[in-house]
């Protein structure tokens, strides 16, 4: 089994900065804060402050936000990854697991690499310079119609792999289900934003619940298999070597200290 040690308090501090790292992005995008809703007046007036904002846009491509978004799915992809080399079932369900966190794996990798290459933002215009289906509006959520059928299929197994293997550990269950319904919060709002839906919110607000539905959960996502792969190692959550564990070690120590113990 491909395994990654880290003790209790390596995870622990892993964790509160991915968390610490969310909260600055999100607030650095939050459209309640006045001087962060429009850049022409900063960068007349702080030219530096107005490329440091645009650095933390989440809704802008190319940018350290975007990067960060893409690190997070890489992040989750991996462990994941890592996720399917666990010994923790048998037969059928063994095959079940290490197959559902592999595509898992690979969805999320992808997903990574699509933030930062910005492919399914070229997919209408990609279709209309094919001729495929008519003609396709471009611009912002113009993929999601394009989309929809993986969207739906991958939501669906995803759903399925949780509740069947993941289970195994409720907090992990329900943490990367709750990461699901934030993706999919955060898919809602694109297509709002696109035109698809109506609802009453300005341009910021909506991008900004878009992005920061995305964020959250894809951390969500990392954090419940950051523990999965902690109780499939033996270690409870975010505690130490489980109580069979620390037995067993006992047990073992306690043999080799007595001289009398026999083989």
């Amino acid at each position: 089994m491909l395994k990654v040690n880290c003790s209790r308090k390596e995870v622990i501090v892993f964790l509160v900065g991915v968390i610490a790292l969310d909260l600055f992005f999100i607030l650095a995008n939050c459209p309640l804060i006045p001087a962060l809703m429009t850049e022409a007046p900063l960068e007349r007036a702080y030219p530096l402050a107005a490329f440091i904002r645009h650095q933390l846009d989440l809704t802008t491509e190319c940018v350290l936000a975007t990067w960060y978004s893409s690190i997070l799915l890489f992040g989750a992809g991996t462990v994941a990854l890592l996720n399917s080399h666990g010994a923790q079932f048998a037969g059928w369900m063994k095959w079940l697991s290490r197959t559902g966190w592999v595509l898992m794996g690979c969805v999320l990798i992808g997903l990574s690499a699509d933030e930062v290459g910005q492919i399914h933002e070229s997919l209408a215009h990609l279709s209309n310079a094919i001729g495929e289906a008519g003609p396709r509006r471009e611009g912002a959520g113009d993929w999601v119609p394009i989309l929809l059928p993986f969207i739906i299929a991958v939501a669906l197994f995803m759903v399925l792999f949780f509740s069947l293997v993941v289970r195994k550990s409720i907090v992990s269950m329900i943490l990367a289900l709750s990461g699901l319904a934030f993706w999919s919060t955060s898919i809602v709002f694109e297509a709002i934003e696109a035109g698809f839906w109506q609802l009453n919110l300005t341009p910021q607000m909506r991008g900004f619940i878009e992005e920061s539905c995305e964020v959250i959960g894809t951390t969500f996502l990392l954090i419940g298999f950051v523990l999965f792969y902690r109780k499939q190692s033996g270690e409870s959550a975010l505690s130490g070597p489980s109580l069979v564990a620390k037995s067993e070690a006992l047990r073992e120590n306690s043999a080799t200290r007595d001289p009398t113990h026999s083989a």
